[in-house]
């Protein structure tokens, strides 16, 4: 497949100093608008002025931040891996604590929805070197690999336990197509930066079955030592460029580790959420890993999202490297809130409302306002809106109009529904997402295989959501 492009020469390796972009050189009016012809992809199959931007605010939600003391680590057979070959006391097991989520870190009145013009980034910040547009790796419909190599305590046998050839195989006879596969800094690498030889086996192996079952795979760097997609105050990934250059060090090795995987069959998203204030320094950032990988890897599919928590309402300040056909566009969604994330201790707004819900319509009635704190009603208008499918339509304006400008296909790299919903509303839910998904043509993974948001529970039963998510085949 690699042989459908043409590569121009003497692609450099070493031009782009981590240190070197300013955050405020990008005027917004210095910039033609003509750069993406307009005839080369239909202007009238998303009308963008249909839908109202700010009714109902999308920045709010955390989408991963799942305590991970919910999973047993019994709930797997573990005797069939020795016990010795990997010693279990070199790990850390506080580094996540489960209690430390922030409970005020989502404001939602921060980011205006309207303010971010389509032809404010220049095109000429990333090197040309494709001339033709074929994407060798294909994906329509997968999940979340969570709590394994990421957000997880476990180490030595009991992590080995936890995902194994049989979970995969189990997922490519559901009739997914692919795996999302969180990794975090803190299991792949020791402070020193050292590789840890456990942690890469195991997503060696990983990559293995998924070959093995015919499923294509996402390496997801998911958190880092210097950011967290639930810290957003500063996190120094953006603010030191020692940090940005450690990043890029990151990708530079992950590829070079994996750089022998098939294209068609592995690709590297840079980074989880994002959680810069200003787009720009993540637009920095992310070219930093960019051309880490672009450096020996000219065809390997980059799955990029924007700035703030991979949320659809900042696409259009996503600075999309142009004329590279190998980038997946993603996006994360979990709207309604009390609806995904009924009862759930780590939201603070609407964690502690246990009282009816509805969907569609109004996930709150009016009569079951009453006798609420005047904190959680202070909150209704951002949260307690009227929710459809047209709205979930309508929160997608900005990611359509970005794919119609570049021609990149449209990723949903996480949504997902609390187990404590009652059931009947979440397959309401998850019916009506996977029906715009399918109308419009976006590729998704759900959050996620395992635990309370999963395809099957902590025991490996299948949930109420699984028949769903894949229908049984016949």
């Amino acid at each position: 497949m690699t042989s459908d492009y043409t590569e121009l020469p003497d692609y450099p390796t070493n031009d782009y100093s981590t240190n070197a972009y300013p955050t405020n050189d990008y005027p917004t009016n210095d910039y033609p608008t003509n750069d993406y012809p307009t005839n080369d992809y239909p202007t009238n199959d998303y009308p963008t002025n249909d839908y109202p931007t700010n009714d109902y605010p999308t920045n709010a939600y955390p989408t991963n931040d799942y305590p991970t003391n919910d999973y047993p680590t019994n709930a797997y057979p573990t005797n069939d891996y020795p016990t010795n070959d990997y010693p279990t006391n070199d790990y850390p097991t506080n580094d996540y604590p489960t209690n430390d989520y922030p409970t005020n870190a989502y404001p939602t009145n921060a980011y205006p929805t309207n303010d971010y013009p389509t032809n404010d980034y220049p095109t000429n910040d990333y090197p040309t070197i494709f001339k033709e547009k074929t994407m060798a790796f294909t994906i329509q419909r997968g999940t979340n690999i969570s709590q394994w190599l990421s957000q997880s305590e476990q180490r030595g046998e009991a992590r080995r336990a936890y995902f194994t050839r049989a979970d995969v195989q189990r997922l490519a006879e559901m009739g997914l197509d692919h795996l999302r596969i969180p990794i975090d800094e803190e299991q792949m690498w020791d402070e020193a930066g050292r590789k840890d030889a456990e942690a890469f086996a195991l997503l060696d192996a990983a990559l293995d079955w998924c070959a093995e079952a015919g499923l294509r795979a996402i390496v997801d760097l998911h958190i880092l030592r210097t950011h967290y997609f639930l810290d957003e105050n500063d996190p120094p990934l953006f603010a030191d460029p020692t940090e940005e250059a450690r990043f890029a060090g990151l990708w530079q090795q992950l590829s070079e580790h994996l750089r022998h995987r098939p294209t068609d069959m592995v690709a590297y998203e840079l980074l989880n959420e994002a959680v810069a204030r200003n787009p720009e320094d993540w637009n920095r950032v992310a070219l930093a890993g960019y051309n880490a990988v672009r450096a020996s890897e000219p065809t390997r599919t980059i799955v990029l999202g924007s700035n703030w928590f991979n949320q659809h309402h900042t696409f259009l300040k996503l600075a999309v490297p142009p004329n590279d056909p190998n980038i997946i566009l993603t996006f994360h969604y979990y709207l309604p809130m009390f609806i995904t994330h009924y009862t759930a201790p780590w939201w603070a707004i609407g964690g502690t409302y246990n009282g009816p819900i509805h969907y569609p319509g109004r996930p709150i009635a009016e009569e079951d306002l009453v006798g609420l704190s005047a904190e959680l009603l202070s909150h209704m208008d951002e949260w307690n809106q009227p929710f459809d499918r047209n709205t979930i339509v309508a929160d997608l304006t900005q990611p359509f109009a970005v794919r119609e400008r570049t021609g990149l296909p449209l990723y949903c790299g996480e949504f997902g529904c609390f187990d404590r919903t009652p059931d009947p509303l979440r397959i309401a839910w998850f019916k009506d997402i996977l029906s715009v998904f399918d109308e419009y043509d976006i590729a998704w993974a759900n959050w996620d295989y395992k635990g309370a948001f999963g395809l099957v529970d902590h025991d490996g039963h299948p949930t109420a959501i699984a028949p769903v998510l894949f229908p049984p085949a016949g």
